[in-house]
């Protein structure tokens, strides 16, 4: 799937082989990966988001229902805190938002209107 120049593998490991180089480096846009398959294999229908401040990592559509997903290895500061949650904020509907990271030790919490999920509980039990 390719969208606004960000593109994903069906295949983690083919991504791995073909970007080459050094993974530890990579670590988000390989989250980035799993996670849109895991939404693709729960049925959604996976987009890029664009707003005039940013980006969401992903639209999801699925049954007449949305969601929106950020991604991120560790937020583990606040300007990655404002990013991450704040691009979501914008979004005035009333739809699912989640901030799925690795942080960890992380329990799932609400912040303002917005769901924060490990990414284990993600991939183990969806939304």
């Amino acid at each position: 799937m390719e969208s606004n120049n960000k593109c994903y593998f069906g295949d983690v490991g083919l991504r791995n082989f073909i970007a080459g180089g050094e993974r530890e480096k990579d670590v988000e846009k390989g989250l980035e990966n799993v996670v849109c398959q895991h939404l693709l294999r729960l049925g959604y229908t996976v987009k890029v988001g664009q707003l005039r401040a940013g980006e969401i990592d992903f639209v999801c559509t699925k049954s007449g229902g949305k969601a929106y997903v950020q991604v991120s290895y560790i937020i583990s500061s606040e300007e990655t805190r404002k990013r991450e949650f704040g691009n979501l904020r914008l979004i005035p509907d009333d739809y699912p938002k989640y901030v799925i990271p690795a942080s960890p030790l992380l329990k799932r919490s609400d912040d303002d209107g917005v769901t924060h999920i490990h990414i284990r509980e993600f991939l183990k039990n969806g939304f």
